[in-house]
């Protein structure tokens, strides 16, 4: 469950921050800005991301779980003292999922914003690579226009010289 909440999270926080970042940033020349406007922007789209995909699933696992773990211990005595107990155990099991959700969330938005992190430099590279180019020519940037409007037009702020 984990695993795929993650990935859907970071799926989505890709999509949007690539496409924020890319518009955001098109005349910029600085790479260095770019690149940590969209670590920013990723870690917090990632994180919040998991709370709002994760948080009542994992709660209903952490609890399920632990009720499937009590319950082969509850001695099989009484009948009146078997229902009681399971009450109990599933009493404890919804204290203890509780107490520990905030962290089991904690670890899986660290592991989205760190894996969200190596995926977002992957599909800037290219974008970060024409800024360093140009640069190291003295050129000024001049980003493909087609990429970021809605209908696939080009069209330009400025008229060349």
């Amino acid at each position: 469950m984990g695993r795929i909440v993650v990935e859907k999270s970071i799926n989505m926080t890709l999509n949007t921050a690539e496409n924020i970042i890319k518009k955001d940033f098109a005349l910029d020349p600085e790479e260095s800005k770019m690149r940590m406007a969209a670590q920013y922007m990723v870690r917090s789209i990632a994180a919040a991301a998991v709370l709002i995909y994760a948080r009542d699933q994992l709660s209903t696992l952490i609890k399920d779980n632990l009720v499937k773990s009590f319950i082969p211990n509850i001695p099989k005595t009484m009948p009146g003292l078997d229902m009681q107990l399971m009450q109990e155990a599933t009493d404890a099991a919804k204290f203890v999922a509780v107490e520990n959700l905030d962290l089991a969330c904690m670890r899986l938005q660290a592991d989205a914003v760190k894996q969200a992190f190596k995926d977002i430099d992957k599909r800037l590279e290219k974008e970060y690579r024409k800024r360093f180019e140009c640069r190291q020519v003295c050129q000024s940037f001049t980003a493909d226009y087609h990429h970021y409007t809605p209908y696939g037009h080009s069209y330009s702020l400025v008229k060349p010289l």
